[in-house]
């Protein structure tokens, strides 16, 4: 994992000090949190930066460039998350309004830390499920209840059935199924094939490939 702030951020490195991060200028964001590939977007905000910027409108420019660019350089976009940093008095209405805006509009999850504490908590806490894949899993079995199985989307589904099978947890299973597009093109693959997807190793390929055939 590589830990990349904004040099307009610097103010925070104490807190971020323990993942070495390099300090960079970043064309969105506040701080990119990678993983070979691709990586998570931070926007972090103080209270008053949050309403000075809801004000302005720089809020809504900020959010719509997080959600309209896929990349940072090479690096794709996997998710976005907006940080508010500090005790948060809401005074009025139109606090309530932009938080509604940014989750259902946006689509951009907000997550609270009162102080420097808890950013730091919430900050290894978010670092150890990226890295762990933690974030991308479909709900556990434990959770299903035949009702609910039946209510999830039909890329879920699929995905779940590939989980249950032997050798596959949920992070593979999402990783086959985003790379062959079926479960079917999964059960006809070769060995060489399986092995090109993230996480599918050559023991694992022949284990699967096994199972099919």
């Amino acid at each position: 994992m590589e830990i990349l702030i904004d040099n307009r951020e610097t103010h925070i490195l104490d807190l971020l000090k323990e993942y070495n991060p390099r300090v960079v200028q970043l064309p969105i964001g506040d701080i990119f949190i990678l993983k070979e590939d691709e990586g998570v977007l931070l926007e972090r905000k103080t209270p008053s930066d949050f309403i000075s910027s809801l004000r302005s409108n720089r809020l809504w420019e900020q959010l719509l460039k997080m959600i309209k660019n896929d990349t940072i350089g090479l690096y794709k976009i996997k998710r976005r998350i907006l940080v508010i940093h500090g005790q948060f008095d809401i005074e009025d209405a139109q606090i309530f309004g932009a938080f509604l805006e940014i989750l259902f509009v946006y689509e951009v999850p907000i997550v609270f830390v009162n102080d420097d504490l808890e950013f730091k908590e919430f900050f290894r806490i978010l670092v150890q499920r990226e890295d762990k894949g933690l974030n991308d899993k479909i709900p556990q079995e434990r959770w299903y209840r035949k009702r609910f199985r039946e209510e999830l989307p039909e890329k879920d589904k699929k995905i779940y059935i590939l989980a249950s099978l032997p050798y596959i947890g949920n992070v593979l299973a999402k990783n086959l199924f985003d790379y062959f597009g079926s479960i079917a093109s999964v059960a006809n693959a070769s060995k060489k094939d399986l092995i090109n997807v993230k996480g599918i190793g050559e023991k694992r390929a022949k284990l699967i490939h096994k199972m099919f055939h």
